[in-house]
């Protein structure tokens, strides 16, 4: 089964979520290590300042990843790692829509929610092909980003979003 400290410890490893950044062209707002201001305040208050996020701890970062992240795609439960870790990536930068788009290929009812059926068919898929499949939703639903972005900013974050993808490889 995969283990969440692999994947945390592979974004730490390879700095995919490191400092503060508050650019205007991303839409989470201001963000540490990878966790927004606004999640950070879902976790630990609405009070929380942009300073108390620059200050988040080691365990509140590992807590928020858990709890709202590999816990919510039952990533304990999924027996591939490299499953886990691309599919729990997915919605850590771009939230329910990740569960959405792969139930929605696994032909399972698209409810933004990892149960029982979801779960048995990601395990039951070949890890390798679906691993693929994820990687090419995700690199699509990044361009398609791009294209539906009447704001025309979107274009800047492609190319760091096209680079974190590639960062992930499938390894039995």
């Amino acid at each position: 089964m995969a283990d969440i400290r692999k994947y945390g410890k592979f974004l730490i490893d390879l700095n995919i979520e490191g400092g503060y950044s508050n650019r205007k062209s991303d839409r989470g707002g201001p963000t540490y290590r990878g966790i927004t201001l606004n999640t950070f305040r879902n976790f630990y208050g609405q009070h929380m300042t942009i300073k108390d996020l620059k200050n988040m701890t080691d365990d509140q970062w590992w807590h928020i990843l858990r709890k709202g992240y590999w816990d919510k795609c039952k990533g304990d439960d999924i027996a591939s790692q490299s499953v886990a870790e691309i599919f729990v990536d997915w919605m850590f930068n771009s939230g329910f829509v990740a569960i959405q788009k792969v139930q929605s290929f696994l032909g399972v009812k698209p409810d933004g929610v990892v149960g029982p059926i979801t779960l048995n068919a990601i395990n039951s898929y070949d890890p390798d092909v679906l691993f693929r499949k994820i990687y090419e939703m995700r690199f699509n639903f990044f361009h398609q980003i791009v294209r539906n972005d009447k704001t025309n900013t979107q274009k800047d974050n492609l190319e760091g979003w096209l680079n974190r993808l590639s960062k992930f490889t499938y390894q039995e």
